[in-house]
């Protein structure tokens, strides 16, 4: 499985991309797994939220927008009924490892695995009803969404390529610093070290992810162009959504390897380093986590 250097349980971070994957397939767990400030209010909202979030990618006519209301409430009610209570279990197994003395990049990336998992089931719940959708877009529709994607590499290339390395360093320290600062509290000088040593060995190849996403549009793009009544676009689809690391190339797959193997890392060197105030921070608030997606799931 594939990992960047954001040291969450959300499966966004996968895919070092922002594509049409974080409406249909990425949404609906990054939002459930500790993104809001209020989790049972923004659980409670999860359809309307992914609806939203497809309509910075095309505008829908009524018929498709009703498809949309009806196969986000199914899949609300789905992953809340099936799917909080893996969550449950798994935020127990995490607070157990995290008691641990001392964990090793193979034991993070378990969790990972594990995470991924969770991730995957969403992604395979949604994907039929997301491709429903997808078949239904005529020329003008396939042409905005085309234009939306080619927006977000502009974003892209603009905040993040085009930036003097330097820059680079500075904001991938700053986002990790803020992250952990998020779940630990306070960080201590070694653990500022310990991130400064990380971003000076992590890989910067921000054009490859460029690249990357280029390629991905373009792929998308012959998908829509086939007969989407067909094996073949339905096979390129769930590719494209749920594994596009498999239309990796060897260097790029080698560039995303190298990164998580530094960030595996890091996230032990910073395990190993927790005071007893910063254990008991980071359980507290999975606890917290645990307990909201149990009510959540109850409340139905």
């Amino acid at each position: 499985m594939k990992y960047t250097d954001i040291p969450t349980y959300c499966p966004k971070n996968i895919l070092p991309y922002r594509q049409l994957c974080k409406v249909f397939v990425i949404a609906a767990l990054c939002m459930a797994l500790f993104s809001c400030s209020s989790t049972k209010i923004g659980y409670r909202f999860l359809d309307n939220w992914l609806r939203w979030q497809l309509d910075d990618y095309v505008d829908l006519n009524r018929t498709q927008e009703q498809q949309v209301i009806r196969f986000t409430k199914e899949f609300h009610s789905w992953h809340q009924t099936t799917q909080l209570p893996v969550y449950v279990d798994f935020i127990n197994q995490q607070i157990t490892i995290i008691e641990k003395p001392s964990l090793t990049p193979e034991d993070i990336q378990q969790s990972l695995d594990g995470s991924y998992e969770l991730w995957l089931a969403s992604a395979l719940e949604l994907l039929p009803k997301g491709m429903a959708v997808l078949k239904t877009l005529d020329e003008s529709q396939l042409a905005q969404t085309i234009e939306a994607l080619k927006e977000n590499e502009a974003e892209f290339e603009e905040e993040m390529v085009s930036k003097p390395l330097a820059e680079q360093h500075a904001y991938r320290q700053e986002k990790m610093t803020d992250s952990l600062q998020k779940w630990l509290g306070k960080l201590t000088d070694h653990q500022h070290n310990l991130i400064a040593e990380w971003v000076d060995k992590m890989r910067y190849e921000r054009e490859r992810i460029l690249q990357q996403q280029i390629q991905w549009r373009t792929d998308f793009a012959e998908a829509m162009a086939m007969n989407r009544n067909s094996g073949e676009f339905k096979e390129r689809i769930r590719t494209l959504f749920v594994t596009p690391d498999e239309l990796w190339g060897e260097e790029y797959e080698r560039y995303i390897q190298d990164n998580q193997q530094q960030t595996l890392l890091l996230l032990s060197g910073i395990h190993q380093s927790l005071s007893d105030k910063q254990r008991k921070k980071l359980i507290k608030r999975l606890v917290a986590y645990r307990d909201d997606f149990e009510d959540l799931s109850d409340d139905i």
